[in-house]
Formats: C-alpha cells, structure tokens, sequence
C-alpha cells in the first residue's frame, strides 16, 4: 500500500504543477477541440480570472509551491537531518497554505464554472483544508509531533485533491454524462472524498499503536 501511495502522490502532484502552468500561461486547446474541463471553461471561465488577477495569482503560485514544499517536508531524511530546514519551511507552508486557500475560497465564490453547487463544494473543502492546518499548526506548537503529521496529511490531501479533481474530469468528461458545469463540481468533491478516504487509512495504518498502561 506504500508504493501506491507513493506513486499516487506522484502523479497527482505532477497533474497539480502541470495545472498550475496551464493555469499560469493561459493554455488553450486548438480551436474545435473538445477536452476537459469543456469549451466552456477555457472560452469563458479561464478569462474570468483576469478580473481578480491578485486572487488568481496568489491561488496559483502559492499552489504550486504548496505542493512542492508540502513533498520535501514528509521526506523522512529531511526531518532527520535537516530539522531547521524543515522547520523554517514549515512556517513558509504554512504561510503559503493560509493565503492559497483563502484566495481559493474567495474565488469559489465569486466565479464559480459549476454554479451555487460549486460555491457549496468550495466552501466544505476550503474550510476543511483550512481546518486540518490550523490543527497542525496547533499541535506542532505544543510539540504533539505525531498529531501534527495527521493533520498535515489530510491537509495536503486536500491540496492535492485539486489535481484529482482534472484526472477524474478528464476520465468522466468523455461520456457526457452530465452538463461540463456540472462535472466539474462533482468531480472535485468525489476527488476530494477519495483522497481524504485514503488518507485516513492511510493514517490509521500507520498510527502508532500504545498498550494500555506504557
């Protein structure tokens, strides 16, 4: 189960950076090519960033380098050998992440693609990602180190739960199930269900077990 969260991290990080560049650099499909999120999005929703381009920027950059600090900071090594290092960047995510879902959630809820669903969906993942960090934040002050790395998991995995909501679009969108606006919102909360499930088994797996009286 190890590697494949390894490997799943892995990929849904690299989706999380590529958006982040397409996001950035305003890439569009050619002219007549239907791909997710649909025509709509990048016709219609892309350019509406430009109308808060602070949020924009601020949800963009500072998820990109959420992503990558969040990776060098659950590398074992560098907790072990470089534990300033690791402690001066902590403070940077965090930082980062405050900001980032802030602006996230300020964007939800002005221009949302999928309508009020999409503001509703927002909202709950905003508030549980800003939730987890300040939990995490709360227990590494206290030095509750393993409380700490839980709530940081299931913050990251909300994070990351972005990215899986452009794989899951990806895999759903060409069976037209349902209007693009639409796909959008529920992929992004069944991405965000699916991520925040793994990473409560994943936490339980790992929790260190304590006999009764040591």
């Amino acid at each position: 189960m190890k590697k494949f969260i390894q490997i799943s991290v892995g990929f849904l990080s690299v989706v999380g950076i590529v958006a982040v560049l397409v996001h950035l650099f305003q890439v569009t499909p050619p002219k007549g090519m239907a791909i997710p999120p649909g025509p709509e999005w990048f016709s219609e929703q892309l350019p509406r960033y430009k109308e808060h381009p602070i949020l924009e920027h601020v949800h963009i950059l500072l998820g990109g380098f959420f992503i990558l600090a969040a990776l060098v900071q659950f590398q074992p090594s560098v907790r072990a050998r470089y534990i300033r290092i690791h402690r001066i960047l902590g403070r940077l995510v965090v930082i980062a992440a405050l900001l980032m879902g802030a602006s996230g959630f300020m964007l939800g809820m002005l221009i949302p693609f999928g309508g009020f669903p999409e503001r509703i969906v927002v909202a709950a993942g905003a508030g549980l990602f800003l939730y987890s960090l300040l939990r995490a934040f709360y227990h590494v002050r206290r030095k509750q180190i393993p409380q700490h790395r839980e709530w940081m998991m299931r913050c990251f995995s909300i994070g990351l739960g972005v990215a899986g909501n452009r794989v899951l679009d990806g895999l759903l969108y060409p069976l037209q199930l349902v209007p693009d606006r639409d796909l959008f919102w529920i992929t992004l909360l069944l991405a965000w269900v699916i991520c925040l499930s793994a990473t409560e088994v994943w936490i339980r797996k790992t929790r260190p077990q304590f006999r009764p009286g040591f």
